[in-house]
C-alpha cells in the first residue's frame, strides 16, 4: 500500500526532487512512526508523517512524494514507542534523487532517533515517461566484497533499459544500495550482472552473500534466493499500477440484500432487508419468506505445504491471517507436502504470506503452499517455483449454507416402518400380531414385506425351536419346530479309509460298499474282492487258491461256502512238485529236447524222460 505524503507524482511548474521513505516493521509494527522534516533555502519548514497505522509485522511500507527542488536539508525522526527499536527484523531508509541520504545505521534506536542529511542536487531528470499509469520501484543490492563486478537492469517487453544502476566501483563492501523510479506498467525483465562470473557469492571467497530484492507497491516482486548465478541472472514479471481503483457505487450495508462487497460508496441503492434462511425448495427446511442463504460462521480448512525438492523447509515459515488473528506454519519433516488442518472464519477474507530468511534463500523457490475449503475446492494454490517471497496471497473463504436434504420416512416411533433419521413424513404403518420372532406366531405382512410392532394379548404362544426340521436330513431335528436353514443333506458311501472305493464326501457309512483288493495271483475275477465272505473264507482255508492258480477244487470249496455244492469239503492233498533236472551224470541242466534226463520230485521219487 502507498500512503500519500503530499501529492502522488502531481504536475509542477517548478522543479521537483523525488522523496521515498522504505520502512520495513519488525513482529510490532503498531509501536513504529516517523517524522520528516524539509528545511527550504527560504528559512520555512515543511513537515511529513507516517500516514495511518503499521499493522503487518516484516511488511515493508513505502511513502512517495516529490519536494521542492529549494529544499536542501532534511531531518528524519524515527520513534518506537516500546523503545527497543526495530532491532528484530526491521529496517529504514530515505532516498532522494535517486540516492540513499538515510539509511537504517542503528535499528535498535530506544525510543527515537534522528538523522540530518544534506540533500544533494537532482540530476537533470529524463523525459517523463508517457502519459498512464506508473509503478513506483524500489531496487535493493546487498553488494558482496567485490561492489565493482555488480550491476543490474530493468527492460521492457521490447528490451528497452528503464532502470539500472552499478558498476559500484566506489561503494563500500556489503554495503546495501537502494534506487527508486516510477516504471511502466506492463512486462518487466530484471537482470543482475557480475563481471567475474561468480554472481554475488562473497562467501566463496572467505566473505559473506550478496542478495537482491525488487519492491513495487509494497510488496517484493523479485528476491535474489541464489548468490552464486555466474555472470547474471534475470527474473519476469508483470507490474501493475498502484494506483487505488475508481470508486464502486453501490449498498455498503452487508444487512441488505443489494449489499455490494466490492462497492466502496454508499449510493442508497439498499432497499430490501436479509431474511436468513434456507432459499432452495427441493429441501427439508426450505423457507418461503427467505431471501438469503445463511453462511456458516467457520470450519475446517485443509493446508498443505510444499517442497520441490524434498527436504523440508528451512529458515521458512508461511503466515496466514484473518483480521487481528495470525497463525504461523512451518514445514515440520523432510517431505515433499504436509497436510495440517485449520480453522478459519466465513465468509472472511483470509491472507498468507511466505516468509524467508536471509539464511534460507536458497529454498525459496522450493516452496509452495494450498488452501482446500471444506467443500474440496482449492481456495489458493502456489506452487513451487512459482512462489514470491513476501508476497501476500488473498482469498475468500465459504464454508456452505442451512439447507437441509429431505430424508423420506414413517415419523410414528410406534408404527413398524418407523424411520429414525426420517424428516419427511411417508404413511405409517401398523398391524396386529405376534411381535417376538422367539415365537412360532411372529408374524410378517407378506403383501408389503412388512414385521408387525402392535401385539395382541397372548397371541405369543409357541416358542420357535429351531433346527432342521427335514426328516431325510442327516442332521433332522425332531424336537425343532422352526426350520433354521442348517439341514445337511444325506451322502452315502464307504467311509473306511482302508477301502478300495472311500468316499471323502460321504456323511453316512454304507459298508457293503467298502471293497477290498484281495492282491492274489490269479480269481474267478479281475479283480476280486475280500468283501465278498465266501471268497474271503475259501483264501483262509487254502492259500494254494490265492498264491496259485484258482482250480477245481478252489472253486468247490467256494461253492461250498455259498451252498452250491452238494458233495463234501474237498481237502488238498499233498502235491507232489518238481524240485531240480539233470542229466545222466547228476550235473543240473535245463530241459534239453530228445536226450535222457533225470527229473527229481520233492517226494524223493526220481523220473527219466525224454523229451520230445
Amino acid at each position: 500500500m502507498i500512503r500519500i505524503l503530499l501529492l502522488l507524482f502531481p504536475i509542477f511548474t517548478i522543479a521537483q526532487k523525488p522523496i521515498v521513505v522504505s520502512v520495513t516493521t519488525d513482529q510490532y509494527p503498531s509501536e513504529t512512526s516517523w517524522c520528516l522534516f524539509a528545511d527550504s533555502l527560504y528559512g520555512d519548514t515543511i513537515s511529513y508523517s507516517s500516514v495511518g497505522d503499521y499493522n503487518i509485522s516484516y511488511k515493508n511500507y513505502i511513502d512517495t512524494a516529490f519536494i521542492n527542488d529549494s529544499i536542501n536539508n532534511i531531518t528524519f525522526l524515527i520513534r518506537d514507542s516500546f523503545g527497543d527499536g526495530i532491532d528484530s527484523g526491521g529496517s529504514y531508509f530515505v532516498i532522494v534523487c535517486n540516492d540513499t541520504i538515510v539509511n537504517y545505521p542503528q535499528p535498535n534506536f530506544n525510543s527515537g532517533l534522528y538523522s540530518n542529511r544534506v540533500v544533494p542536487q537532482c540530476l537533470p531528470q529524463p523525459p517523463p515517461p508517457p502519459p498512464g499509469p506508473c509503478v513506483p520501484t524500489v531496487v535493493n543490492i546487498n553488494l558482496d566484497q567485490y561492489p565493482e563486478e555488480t550491476s543490474w537492469d530493468i527492460k521492457d517487453s521490447l528490451g528497452n533499459v528503464l532502470f539500472s544502476g552499478g558498476p559500484y566501483n566506489n561503494a563500500p563492501d556489503y554495503e546495501p544500495q537502494f534506487k527508486f523510479k516510477c516504471l511502466p506498467v506492463g512486462e518487466l525483465t530484471f537482470t543482475i550482472y557480475d563481471t567475474y562470473g561468480d554472481g554475488i557469492a562473497g562467501s566463496l571467497w572467505g566473505g559473506q552473500d550478496g542478495s537482491y530484492y525488487v519492491m513495487q507497491c509494497g510488496d517484493t516482486v523479485v528476491y535474489g534466493t541464489v548468490a552464486n548465478f555466474g555472470n547474471d541472472t534475470s527474473h519476469v514479471w508483470y507490474a501493475d499500477t498502484c494506483i487505488p481503483p475508481p470508486p464502486v457505487y453501490g449498498c455498503t450495508n452487508d444487512d441488505y440484500v443489494e449489499y455490494n462487497p466490492l462497492a466502496t460508496i454508499d449510493d442508497s441503492s439498499c432497499a430490501t432487508l436479509k431474511i436468513y434462511g434456507c432459499t432452495d425448495s427441493t429441501m427439508f427446511n426450505y423457507d418461503s419468506l427467505a431471501n438469503t442463504m445463511e453462511d456458516i460462521d467457520s470450519c475446517g480448512y485443509t493446508l498443505i505445504l510444499h517442497d520441490l525438492v524434498g527436504n523440508g523447509w528451512v529458515g521458512t515459515r508461511l503466515e496466514i491471517w484473518q483480521d487481528a488473528d495470525t497463525m504461523e506454519f512451518y514445514m515440520t519433516s523432510q517431505s515433499f507436502n504436509q497436510s495440517i488442518d485449520i480453522g478459519l472464519y466465513a465468509p472472511a477474507k483470509v491472507h498468507a504470506k511466505l516468509f524467508v530468511s536471509q539464511q534460507a534463500q536458497h529454498t525459496a523457490l522450493e516452496c509452495g503452499f494450498t488452501l482446500i475449503n471444506p467443500l474440496g475446492d482449492t481456495t489458493v494454490s502456489i506452487q513451487p517455483p512459482f512462489i514470491v517471497p513476501f508476497k501476500t496471497y488473498h482469498a475468500d473463504t465459504y464454508c456452505g449454507n442451512i439447507c437441509e436434504e429431505k430424508v423420506y420416512g414413517c415419523l410414528d416411533s410406534t408404527a413398524f416402518n418407523y424411520v429414525d433419521s426420517a424428516n419427511t413424513a411417508i404413511p405409517c404403518y401398523y398391524y396386529p400380531g405376534c411381535i417376538s420372532p422367539a415365537y412360532l406366531e411372529y408374524h410378517i405382512d407378506t403383501a408389503r414385506g412388512y414385521y408387525t410392532d402392535i401385539n395382541i394379548q397372548d397371541s405369543c404362544i409357541t416358542l420357535a425351536v429351531f433346527g432342521c426340521t427335514d426328516s431325510l436330513a442327516l442332521n433332522y431335528d425332531s424336537l425343532a419346530n422352526t426350520n433354521n436353514g442348517s439341514c445337511i443333506a444325506v451322502v452315502e458311501g464307504c467311509m473306511d479309509v482302508n477301502a478300495y472305493n472311500y468316499n471323502a464326501e460321504a456323511n453316512t457309512n454304507d459298508y457293503i460298499v467298502c471293497l477290498y483288493a484281495a492282491n492274489c495271483i490269479t480269481g474267478p475275477g479281475n479283480p476280486y474282492w475280500l468283501n465278498d465272505p465266501c471268497y474271503a473264507w475259501v483264501l483262509e482255508v487254502d492259500e494254494y487258491c490265492c498264491e496259485n492258480e484258482w482250480d477245481t477244487i478252489c472253486q468247490a470249496t467256494y461253492d461250498y461256502c455259498d451252498g452250491t455244492w452238494s458233495g463234501p469239503l474237498l481237502t488238498r492233498q499233498a502235491e507232489k512238485k518238481l524240485v531240480a533236472v539233470t542229466d545222466v551224470l547228476g550235473r543240473p541242466t535245463s530241459i534239453i529236447k530228445n536226450k535222457l534226463l533225470l527229473f527229481i520230485y520233492s517226494d524223493g521219487s526220481v523220473t527219466k524222460k525224454i523229451i520230445k
